[in-house]
């Protein structure tokens, strides 16, 4: 069975940094992953602060929403597309798309 997955790119922290600078702290940037909690801009700051590795996967579901991969599954940001970074997630994963694959 389909797990949904319908593409994903690497984003470098100091880009996903940068973009979570782009909002307001209090923002809700997403929810856990399998849960209802809200993350705001500055959680999320702060668990990519936790993470050691220098870019992170982004996980593309049913090219509707994404998924950070950011420290362990507990940390997994769902973004939707009714959050304030979806759409700079999308140009990112975009232009991931375009080096990768040219075009």
């Amino acid at each position: 069975m389909p797990n949904g997955r319908s593409g994903g790119f690497a984003i470098r922290r100091i880009d996903l940094k940068q973009l979570l600078l782009s909002v307001p702290p209090t923002a809700v940037i997403g929810t856990r992953f399998g849960e209802a909690t809200a993350v705001s801009g500055a959680e999320a700051g702060h668990a990519l602060e936790n993470d050691p590795h220098e870019s992170l996967g982004i996980e593309e579901q049913e090219h509707d929403y994404y998924i950070i991969h950011v420290g362990g599954r507990g940390t997994w940001i769902v973004v939707t597309p009714d959050t304030p970074i979806f759409a700079e997630l999308r140009h990112h994963h975009k232009r991931w798309l375009e080096k990768m694959y040219g075009g």
